[in-house]
């Protein structure tokens, strides 16, 4: 009888331990997933500034296209119609 108190004693205990073990093993997971999940945000705010500024570069690029376009267009006017910025008139 004192032998199967004692296994069942022992048992207990052993369970208790990886009990304990599985606890420390999953707290350490959740603050391990914690910072990942703080490092994916960290990394979404980067690719967002990163997809703002690329946005932002293709912005200043068409603006200095279509600013070019619109020189040569009123470069043209003046050829053709001796058109001049500002007058607002055609001058013969």
């Amino acid at each position: 009888m004192r032998h199967s108190t004692t296994l069942v004693s022992e048992e207990i205990l052993c369970k208790a331990m990886y009990l304990i073990i599985f606890r420390y093993v999953l707290d350490w997971l959740c603050s391990w997933t914690q910072v990942v999940a703080v490092w994916e945000c960290v990394r979404a705010i980067a690719l967002w500034e990163c997809v703002r500024a690329i946005a932002l570069l293709f912005d200043l690029v068409n603006a200095t296209v279509v600013r070019s376009q619109a020189n040569k267009l009123e470069s043209r006017l003046e050829l053709v119609y001796g058109f001049r910025q500002g007058a607002g008139i055609a001058m013969k």
